[in-house]
């Protein structure tokens, strides 16, 4: 039972620190920087985030933005995949 809690303690503090992180960190060197945990996790949050705010702006020209800017952050995942990753 303890060593559940100190793991889940430790995901929690990486998981506040690499959303702390996020905004100041080009992505594709942020998720490269966090546990995959804690990275799904807040991509999560901001992609949420950030659809809400799209959806607000008028003739759905945000969410088409938002879309345009989530292929680029897919692409620069997929090179990034592909390139070479060190352990």
């Amino acid at each position: 039972v303890d060593t559940e809690n100190l793991m889940r303690d430790a995901v929690k503090e990486q998981t506040n620190k690499a959303r702390q992180a996020y905004p100041e960190t080009p992505r594709e060197k942020w998720v490269l920087e966090w546990p995959g945990m804690a990275a799904i996790c807040v991509g999560q949050m901001y992609w949420t985030l950030d659809v809400e705010e799209a959806i607000q702006e008028p003739g759905g020209e945000g969410v088409r933005n938002y879309a345009n800017k989530c292929t680029e952050q897919l692409n620069d995942m997929v090179n990034l995949v592909r390139g070479n990753l060190t352990k």
